[in-house]
């Protein structure tokens, strides 16, 4: 799943985890502020199920942070291994 193996490789796929979550963050605050206009409107919901989509994404995003997480510690502990 992941291919990184220095912190060089880990730190640029940080460093893009970061933007596209971000750009998830905003994308949930906007399909928020649409949903309940729509909502204030009596309109029914497509901003509605996009929010419920996009925050998906963003759950689906964090878990990959942790098991990108987790594989780096598992490296980590690996190579100390093999120099100790």
């Amino acid at each position: 799943m992941f291919t990184f193996t220095t912190r060089e490789e880990y730190l640029a796929y940080r460093s893009e985890w970061r933007a596209n979550y971000k750009e998830i963050t905003q994308q949930i605050r906007s399909l928020k502020k649409d949903h309940l206009e729509e909502q204030r409107a009596g309109k029914g919901g497509y901003a509605g199920g996009q929010l419920r989509q996009t925050r998906r994404e963003a759950n689906q995003m964090m878990l990959e942070l942790e098991a990108a997480k987790e594989f780096k510690n598992a490296q980590l502990a690996s190579r100390q291994q093999e120099a100790a």
